[in-house]
């Protein structure tokens, strides 16, 4: 059998397979002489997730397959405690980021001493003891729903290492291409002529290159659906480096490796570097990302691993304008879009994707006129409408109806002529053409023949006294308002205290004028003699 070597501190990217022998015509697999060789520097950023590995013995390559998981092979991690470890990022190994190792397992199935069909899944799980540097995103491993089968013999491969290349030299991360020639499914391994591949590995002839030593643990990359999967791990080598280089199949190992990943779901976290996930999600360690609106890692019964949210599970898009998202049927559902009217007109009415509705105040003493001139001119006071000074409409008229029309303002109606509108200070009042004047005179008389009098509307019956002296009667006179006899009249003999008083009537004051002029004609005559 040809010599088998572990590619301790090499890259393996190869194929191994029960696929046929090859037919007339085709190439015979013809030694290198100490290839991988024939690769080239890899700077490419999506490869930054392949590292070098020290253990503190030698050097392997590896893959970070989650935030803070990184595959490699068992054979580089047997016997080695995780204090040991050192990752490093780069391209360069002389220029790289370290992190170091918090956890290290190994496949139960391994056996270091094992031959053949004594031993499988050399793989290896070591947890960094932080977050990977910024910047480098992991590449996932193949699943099982993608798994490789004898349809993928010819299927082209890269190989990512740190490992030795053609000039024996190492540290520098090199990338090569080569095509899967055999597919081992079989539980006793695979022979193909004198060579002999563990079960679950795949090999390449590693011609026209392929890995060797340090490139242990390295990934053998496959794109599937236009996604790049770490598909197999570097395990072994032939002859030194020239025939056949061989890998652990990735996708035959996932509960191994997903157990690993997941660490201890649902236990909670503040950051992915809390979880060997690298996910920390709804405050939980979550199995993955579990990216999408209606995806929770924190669903009852499931703690921890990725499920559908709960009907009525709000999914907020940010926009609260557009209503309140929820969940129904792991869908996202849109929300009913808000109605930002308040209906006051002192209020500016908006609404914001991070607030929602805004009811912004307008400038007090901005006009918000109903159209009723009834209630005032209302204007906006603290963001509300106000009532103003209602019109004052009564025109102290009792002749007029006074009422107030929303549009017209305030209106009077003049009542019917003769309508009653009181009994006055001077007589009876009744309403013409809109004023109520006196149509029925109310008597002052105080039969005081010493007053004059008269009605004043405003103040009623009004009885002046008339001046001191003035006649009331024959030989009488006025005296503080009242008709006294006149002593004049009784000194010059025209009456006595004994004559009896005059005869009232109308004609008394005709004949006391007579009688006047008779004694001034006597006295002229008497003093014409």
């Amino acid at each position: 059998m040809v010599r088998k070597i572990l590619v301790c501190f090499c890259v393996v990217v190869v194929c191994l397979s029960g696929c046929a022998e090859p037919g007339p015509g085709e190439p015979e697999y013809t030694p290198l002489g100490f290839p991988i060789i024939n690769g080239e520097p890899d700077l490419r950023l999506s490869h930054m997730a392949v590292v070098a590995v020290f253990n503190g013995m030698g050097m392997c390559s590896g893959t970070l397959i989650a935030p803070r998981v990184v595959l490699t092979a068992a054979h580089c991690a047997d016997g080695i405690q995780s204090r040991n470890f050192l990752i490093l990022f780069g391209s360069d190994i002389s220029a790289a980021l370290t992190r170091g190792v918090a956890e290290v397992t190994i496949h139960p199935q391994y056996d270091p001493q094992g031959e053949g069909d004594t031993s499988e899944g050399d793989l290896a799980l070591l947890l960094l003891d932080g977050a990977a540097p910024p910047g480098v995103s992991p590449i996932p491993h193949l699943p099982t729903q993608l798994a490789l089968s004898q349809n993928d013999c010819g299927s082209m491969v890269e190989f990512v290492g740190f490992g030795q290349d053609e000039n024996g030299q190492t540290g520098v991360k090199l990338v090569a291409s080569d095509s899967i020639d055999m597919v081992c499914l079989d539980s006793g391994g695979c022979s193909h002529g004198v060579f002999f591949a563990e079960r679950y590995t795949f090999c390449q002839d590693q011609t026209p290159s392929g890995i060797c030593f340090g490139d242990s643990g390295g990934p053998a990359l496959i794109v599937r659906d236009s996604e790049e999967y770490v598909a197999g791990v570097s395990s072994y080598v032939f002859e030194n480096c020239t025939q056949w280089g061989c890998s652990t199949m990735v996708d035959r190992f996932t509960g191994f490796i997903d157990d690993f990943i997941q660490g201890r779901p649902g236990a909670q976290c503040e950051e992915g570097a809390d979880c060997r996930s690298g996910f920390c999600v709804d405050g939980v360690c979550c199995s993955d990302s579990c990216d999408g609106p209606c995806r929770s890692c924190s669903v009852p019964g499931s703690v921890g691993t990725c499920q559908p949210a709960p009907d009525g599970t709000p999914c907020p898009d940010g926009d609260k304008c557009n209503g309140d998202e929820i969940c129904e049927g792991a869908v996202c559902q849109a929300g009913t879009p808000l109605v930002c009217e308040d209906n006051n007109v002192c209020t500016k009415d908006a609404c914001y994707a991070a607030s929602g509705c805004v009811f912004e105040q307008v400038a007090d003493g901005t006009p918000c006129d109903n159209d009723d001139l009834c209630d005032g001119r209302e204007s906006c006071q603290w963001g509300f409408c106000t009532d103003g000074e209602p019109p004052d409409c009564d025109d102290q008229n009792q002749c007029t109806i006074d009422s107030c029309d929303s549009v017209d303002g305030c209106v009077h109606q003049e009542l019917e002529d003769g309508t009653a509108c009181g009994d006055g200070l001077c007589g009876q009042m009744a309403c013409q053409s809109g004023d109520c004047v006196l149509v029925e005179s109310r008597s002052c008389d105080d039969s005081n023949p010493c007053t004059r009098d008269s009605c004043d509307e405003e103040t009623g019956c009004v009885n002046e006294p008339w001046p001191d002296g003035m006649k009331c009667g024959e030989c009488m006179v006025c005296q503080n308002n009242r008709c006294v006899d006149d002593p004049d009249c009784a000194a010059s003999g025209g009456c006595s205290s004994g004559t009896a008083d005059l005869p009232s009537g109308k004609g008394n004051g005709w004949l006391l004028i007579f009688l006047t002029l008779l004694s001034l004609v006597g006295v002229r005559s008497h003093r014409g003699k």
